[in-house]
């Protein structure tokens, strides 16, 4: 066992003792600033063919392209298919619009109320994935979906192996 701050070298195909829990849902026929389907596909495939225990919140519209992507590690996968409407979070969203009408730091139109009240769900897909805890693991996260190509959110000159390294 590794000693606090050493460094375990990776083994390809092993698999961290981490669920990462994410959500993808496409909100561009309520925000055209938002991501269409096309760009969803673009920023989600570098998490998608990343070996690790996956808890994945989607609508039927991400499903498709998320379960195609994650195909080679489906028995790493939960999907967990809701309505936008599904989520806790939605009762809010006539709120959400009220408290934007008076202020919206950043007024960025991607960021539209859908997916703030996605990210404001985020706790609660967490919560869902320690309780059902599908793959027997001792770690959860939360984990951003929208990587970019290669991961660059989170490093540059990535490969598939990084987050699985990384959850070490």
């Amino acid at each position: 066992m590794a000693q606090t701050g050493e460094r375990v070298p990776y083994t390809p195909g092993s698999i961290p003792d981490c669920t990462l829990t994410t959500a993808c849902f496409c909100v561009y026929d309520r925000n055209k600033h938002a991501f269409d389907t096309e760009r969803i596909t673009e920023n989600i495939e570098a998490l998608m063919k990343s070996p690790v225990y996956l808890v994945i919140n989607c609508d039927a519209i991400t499903y498709p392209i998320i379960k195609q992507l994650r195909s080679p590690y489906d028995h790493l996968t939960v999907y967990n298919v809701l309505k936008l409407s599904d989520l806790w979070a939605y009762k809010y969203e006539d709120q959400v619009n009220k408290n934007r009408a008076v202020f919206w730091g950043t007024r960025d139109p991607r960021a539209g109320t859908d997916s703030h009240l996605i990210v404001c769900n985020r706790f609660d897909f967490v919560l869902d994935t320690i309780e059902k805890n599908p793959f027997n693991t001792s770690k959860f996260g939360f984990i951003d979906g929208f990587l970019n190509k290669n991961m660059k959110k989170i490093a540059e000159d990535n490969t598939p192996n990084l987050l699985p390294y990384v959850l070490l």
